[in-house]
C-alpha cells in the first residue's frame, strides 16, 4: 500500500497504496516548489517529486509505480496542492485515497 502524508516537518500518513508512503510537506525545502516525498513503510526516503507534474526531483521513485503515481498526481494536482499549502499553514489536511 501507498500513503500520502501531508505535514510541515513532520509527516502524518492521509494514503496508503502498495509497500510505500506518499507525504506531502507544506513547505517548498530544498527543490523551492510544492513536492511528494516517497519512502518505504519502514521509513527509507526513496524520492522527492514534483505536484505540478511528476517530475522527479531527487531520488528513484520505484519502477512499479512510477506510471500510477504520475497518473494520480495528474488526475489530484489540484487537491495536492490544496493538501500541500494546508500542510503550510500547520493545518493536517484529511486523507486521500490513491485510486489507480
Amino acid at each position: 500500500m501507498w500513503c500520502i502524508d501531508c505535514r510541515i516537518f513532520e509527516e502524518v500518513p492521509i494514503s496508503k497504496v502498495g509497500a510505500y508512503v506518499i507525504l506531502v510537506e507544506g513547505e517548498a525545502g530544498q527543490h523551492n516548489e510544492p513536492h511528494l516525498h516517497i519512502r518505504t513503510r519502514k521509513g527509507v526516503r526513496m524520492a522527492s517529486v514534483a505536484i505540478y507534474d511528476g517530475r522527479t526531483l531527487a531520488g528513484v521513485v520505484p519502477r512499479q509505480i512510477r506510471k500510477p503515481l504520475k497518473s494520480w498526481i495528474g488526475r489530484h494536482c489540484g487537491i495536492l496542492l490544496a493538501k500541500w499549502k494546508e500542510a503550510g499553514q500547520g493545518h493536517h489536511p484529511d486523507p486521500l485515497d490513491f485510486d489507480e
